[in-house]
């Protein structure tokens, strides 16, 4: 797949670990491409173990558990990263 270097504006691999025009060294772009998509499946992750949580159960006993993981899912995906 390609991408574009931040500061040549060339197009090149993501694969690559350096820009071949102007060397800007690329491993912190594809880290953070990395990074938002561990947040991704951890938020979706979290959002259907809540679901499951919530309708395996009755719908008088609603758990907290179910609660807390499906807001911590929205929480991930929702909110930046300090990274």
């Amino acid at each position: 797949m390609l991408t574009t270097c931040p500061d040549c504006k060339s197009e090149i691999s993501d694969a690559a670990p350096a820009c071949p025009k102007c060397g800007r060294p690329l491993a912190s772009v594809a880290a953070a491409k990395k990074a938002s998509n561990g947040r991704l499946v951890g938020g979706l992750a979290l959002i259907a173990l809540g679901a499951i949580g919530y309708f395996a159960i009755n719908d008088l006993y609603i758990t907290m558990g179910a609660v807390i993981a499906g807001v911590a899912g929205l929480v991930m995906l929702f909110i930046p990263s300090k990274r």
